[in-house]
């Protein structure tokens, strides 16, 4: 009788991107024309939010702006840009899981690095509500609604699972998805082909976030 062929090993790595189902962004040059566009997430004023998504930027000396939403008469309504006030440190060539939690009341805030929490802080934009009815791109600062884009601060690299909630998530929470053991889907806004215009040369991948 023929023996069994021996099962292959179980994996214990963590869990990483990698190519497959699902879809991802690749934003090649600093430019001030590629970028993608999201419908308009936002249709009231929002007291809490919180931002995710998995990004690998590429070696550029600086992050950029890897998404930004304009409200009519504030372009800067909202603005990772400044990632180092976040204590951020994406690193180049690699995917990492990013996560930003807000809300008004105090203007408290904390940020994650791949499901670890890495700054807190309050004083940002307190008791201001988040501003309805405007535009969110990807790849570039906008300096008025939905465009005057500066090509010093595009974002370079690629993103994907890009998702908007409309509370503070919970640190378990954002561990969760950092390490796909939670389905990420943003009550705001949930990644999806359908309705994200690409422009100037962006491109839309395979991607699976965890293998």
């Amino acid at each position: 009788m023929a023996t069994a062929a021996p099962s292959p090993p179980v994996s214990t790595a963590t869990a990483r991107p990698a190519t497959g189902s699902g879809f991802r962004v690749a934003f090649p040059l600093r430019t001030d024309y590629m970028f993608a566009r999201l419908r308009a997430p936002v249709r009231s004023p929002l007291r809490a939010l919180s931002a995710c998504l998995w990004l690998r930027p590429g070696g550029a000396p600086n992050l950029g702006t890897p998404f930004s939403y304009a409200a009519p008469g504030q372009p800067n309504e909202l603005s990772p840009r400044q990632a180092a006030a976040l204590a951020l440190a994406p690193a180049p060539g690699r995917w990492q899981h990013l996560c930003v939690t807000w809300a008004a009341s105090g203007g408290t805030w904390s940020s994650f690095q791949d499901g670890t929490p890495r700054g807190r802080g309050e004083g940002l934009a307190p008791g201001h509500p988040l501003r309805p009815h405007g535009v969110l791109v990807l790849g570039q600062e906008q300096d008025s609604l939905g465009g005057r884009f500066d090509a010093t601060q595009a974002f370079v690299g690629e993103l994907a699972e890009f998702h908007l909630w409309s509370r503070a998530l919970a640190p378990p929470e954002v561990a969760a998805l950092a390490r796909c053991a939670s389905p990420a889907r943003g009550d705001l806004l949930a990644w999806a082909r359908a309705g994200l215009e690409l422009h100037g040369g962006v491109t839309a991948r395979p991607f699976r976030p965890c293998s």
